[in-house]
């Protein structure tokens, strides 16, 4: 059963005139920018020194810094202005690394001497790719530069002539070394870091999200739906008289009901939701791109299964029910005013005899 107080379909508030916070995600995002823009500027000191040591030609020298200069006001447009978070990664790590490997391809090609020493450069653009990339991305970078090296050491081109054919095969062979290497570590410790992440994560006993990745989770999409205007609803559910399955069959029956009703709800939500663990029997869902008019149903699916599955205890069933309150975000307000009110929602569908779900007042 639901209560709908208002009427969930009712109008919206306007909040649209509150100043919109920062997202910290893209402030992160833009100072990392920032730190790749200052790396850009030391290739730049780079260059210039090869340029003044007469290891470079005017052309290809002014050709490159243009083009990093470029790259760098791209880049930093994109971030200043929100444009990298229509990506499906927004901090545009394989872009920017990408672009600035090719850059110094170019300059590897067109270098007249110490060729050895400037491959080092490669390896400074692509350490933003360790935490970040697999060792499968990592590969489109490193192969496409493995191969454009053995293209400009079989060229026809003057200045590669004078190179003799032993130090052409050694810094290809040692180039291909180091940055299929560099692919395979970088590629390990982003897994690691991943495998890492979820064990933070999630809480242990339900693999749902745990307290502080809801949290976290929710100041995200309260971001994004402030920034595109889309809807966002949270859900607070709590497990009835969770203490009596505790003190009548132990600790490990309310073990199994709590990891029992972890993935009833995992069964009924998208891949794009978020659920977890939010305390003792009391669990979050976070519903991005959903206003209240939509999530009645889901709610409903899930107080109803839970309510008819059978735990099995010993040689008898046990029945759980669940009470659920849900709230809508308005846009601009913090994410401890939703949850204020979807805890008041579940306060009220507790009070009014359990089972049921609970909207609150946002559409009133």
């Amino acid at each position: 059963m639901s209560e709908v107080p208002g009427g969930a379909g009712g109008r919206r508030r306007k909040h649209d005139a509150a100043p919109r916070p920062k997202d910290p995600y893209q402030t992160l995002r833009i100072t990392r920018n920032l730190m790749a823009a200052g790396t850009s500027l030391l290739v730049v000191t780079i260059l210039c020194i090869y340029r003044n040591e007469g290891f470079i030609a005017a052309t290809p020298f002014a050709v490159a810094v243009t083009l990093i200069a470029t790259l760098v006001v791209v880049f930093f447009v994109a971030f200043r202005t929100g444009l990298n978070t229509r990506f499906a990664d927004p901090s545009l790590t394989m872009a920017q690394i990408a672009s600035a490997v090719a850059v110094l391809a170019f300059v590897n090609f067109n270098l007249l001497g110490s060729r050895g020493a400037f491959l080092l450069v490669y390896i400074m653009a692509m350490l933003f790719a360790v935490f970040r990339l697999t060792t499968r991305q990592l590969l489109k970078i490193v192969l496409p530069v493995i191969g454009a090296h053995a293209i400009f050491y079989l060229s026809d081109a003057e200045h590669l002539r004078a190179i003799p054919a032993p130090m052409k095969v050694v810094e290809w062979a040692v180039l291909t070394i180091v940055l299929l290497w560099f692919a395979r570590l970088g590629g390990y410790i982003t897994e690691m870091r991943r495998k890492l992440r979820t064990l933070t994560t999630r809480d242990e006993l339900t693999s749902a999200f745990n307290r502080r990745h809801l949290d976290d989770s929710l100041e995200r999409e309260k971001a994004r739906a402030d920034r595109h205007g889309g809807a966002l609803c949270m859900a607070l559910m709590d497990l009835d008289w969770f203490k009596r399955v505790n003190d009548s069959y132990g600790h490990l029956a309310g073990d199994e009901v709590l990891k029992g009703f972890a993935a009833i709800v995992q069964d009924q939500i998208r891949a794009s939701d978020l659920f977890g663990r939010f305390g003792g029997e009391e669990f979050m869902l976070i519903l991005p791109h959903t206003s209240l008019v939509d999530v009645g149903p889901l709610m409903e699916r899930i107080r109803s299964e839970t309510g008819t599955h059978r735990w099995r205890v010993g040689r008898g069933d046990l029945v759980v029910t669940v009470s659920i309150g849900i709230d809508e975000y308005r846009r601009g307000e913090d994410t401890a005013a939703l949850l204020r009110r979807a805890d008041a929602a579940l306060y009220r569908a507790k009070a009014n005899g359990r089972d049921q779900v609970v909207f609150g007042v946002s559409g009133g």
